[in-house]
């Protein structure tokens, strides 16, 4: 079975007596690599939805460009969300705040605890490892460069902790 894309025209605007051309264009191939980068990315997907840890691509600008499910369990829907505000509730950007000192101090990771609030507002506390595309290569120099985040959920051993220092 090949996919074909085809197109028709009057040879004169609004005159079916002068004729029709049609136009058949072969895009089995285009089908078949867009059946495969759907694969890929449900791929990609289920192995970040299921790796128990959030992941998000953070812009230059502080952007949440992409994140997977886990993050947005948590926080709700924050793509194109800046993510000091998202994470943190904060209008401006975050001391020590790991995306400034990967693009702007030039340190390929940078690793931090720090607490925020979840989409219903309880306290959750983070482990956050902060990486610049370029250490993966896949993302530097595009379009869409940006921060690598991972986050770990903290919250289970810290809250007993200092619940245990009232």
């Amino acid at each position: 079975m090949i996919s074909v894309l085809l197109n028709c025209a009057l040879l004169k605007p609004g005159d079916f007596s002068q004729g029709i051309t049609f136009t058949v264009l072969d895009i089995t191939e285009r089908k078949k690599t867009e059946e495969t980068i759907r694969t890929e990315r449900d791929k990609l997907e289920n192995v970040t939805r299921n790796i128990g840890v959030g992941l998000a691509i953070i812009s230059k600008d502080y952007q949440t460009v992409w994140a997977n499910d886990v993050l947005k369990q948590i926080f709700g829907e924050i793509e194109g969300r800046l993510c000091y505000n998202t994470y943190n509730g904060r209008p401006d950007i975050c001391p020590g705040c790991g995306v400034r000192e990967v693009f702007e101090k030039g340190k390929d990771i940078v690793v931090h605890e720090q607490v925020g609030k979840d989409k219903q507002g309880e306290t959750i506390w983070s482990q956050i490892i902060f990486a610049h595309a370029h250490t993966m290569n896949w993302l530097a120099g595009s379009e869409n460069e940006g921060d690598i985040e991972m986050s770990g959920n903290a919250t289970s051993m810290k809250v007993p902790f200092f619940a245990g220092l009232t």
